[in-house]
């Protein structure tokens, strides 16, 4: 019974999980700029539909290129196609880490964060 409880109040109501593009590690646009592709993948753990709205922290210097936010019906996954965009001379390093933080609108507290690197040429 204990350990029932403490799973309940341990457990997260959304869980989040990035993969690479696995074709190119990056690309240059026609401005110039470098562009890492990502698909980030969505699981809604509650018991209604949320709206999530994804971030980029870390890598002050880059964009993200997303949908403003994306409805997960309950109990499901959902991929995101997102592309993270920064000049590459603004980049310190060739590896650059940066998190995605995907948040619920309708409650902030519900938020996870993964881990992930952006090259440059």
């Amino acid at each position: 019974m204990v350990s029932m409880l403490t799973w309940l109040l341990q457990r997260t109501p959304i869980e989040v999980s990035v993969l690479r593009d696995r074709n190119a590690l990056y690309r240059v646009n026609f401005e110039g700029l470098v562009e890492n592709p990502y698909t980030l993948t969505i699981i809604n753990k509650t018991q209604q539909l949320v709206h999530y709205r994804v971030a980029i922290s870390g890598l002050d210097v880059a964009k993200l290129q997303s949908p403003q936010l994306t409805a997960v019906e309950a109990g499901q996954m959902k991929r995101i196609p997102v592309t993270v965009v920064a000049d590459g001379y603004d980049l310190p390093n060739k590896l650059n880490a940066l998190d995605f933080v995907s948040t619920a609108e309708e409650d902030h507290s519900i938020k996870a964060s993964i881990s992930s690197v952006f090259y440059r040429d």
